[in-house]
């Protein structure tokens, strides 16, 4: 918000002319190079090298892959930077909290992304060795000793019931296990 002795506070997003306060997040949109686009005459082609930014702050006039949709109160739409957002919105505004919003629920999906993924290859190397943590203990005394269940029985329920640190862990056992597996045969 710009100051001014005896003014009005302005947003910066209106004082640059994108529209009237308050603004809201529409939706954010990744856009990377190469991206195909198509001239007057018909001739699709591709533009922009792999991983460039392909998108424009409104704002800032600066190159962008993250680009936030922004609507204004009066509904004009202008695409924004992370940057500029972070920057100009107030705490407790909502664009501030529909933006940190985005922000956790893309997290969520990146982490969940990533422990799926490390959940598969844990599920290879688990499939590949029978044998990988049967020798060991389950790390609860009752269920090794009472059960006689091992690691082997604990990583697998973990596996397939455990929520994402139950799973994470899991992973890290098999993950473990296996590197100790392969540097005793080296």
């Amino acid at each position: 918000m710009t100051t001014q002795p005896g003014a009005m506070l302005v947003h910066p997003y209106e004082a640059a002319g994108l529209g009237k306060a308050p603004f809201f997040v529409v939706g954010v949109e990744e856009r990377r190079g190469p991206i195909t686009i198509r001239t007057s005459d018909g001739i699709e082609t591709q533009v922009g090298a792999p991983g460039q930014p392909m998108g424009s702050c409104q704002f800032c006039g600066t190159g962008i892959a993250e680009c936030w949709s922004i609507r204004s109160a009066d509904g004009k739409q202008f695409i924004v930077g992370c940057e500029c957002v972070r920057k100009v919105a107030a705490k407790g505004s909502p664009l501030r909290t529909e933006f940190e919003k985005h922000l956790r629920e893309r997290k969520r999906k990146k982490d969940a992304a990533r422990l799926l993924n490390r959940t598969v290859a844990a599920r290879v190397a688990w499939t590949a060795d029978s044998g990988l943590l049967a020798d060991r203990k389950h790390s609860n005394p009752y269920m090794a000793n009472s059960r006689g269940l091992t690691a082997r029985d604990e990583a697998d329920f973990l596996l397939s019931c455990g929520g994402g640190a139950g799973q994470t862990r899991a992973c890290w056992m098999i993950e473990r296990a296996a590197e100790e597996k392969n540097s005793v045969r080296a």
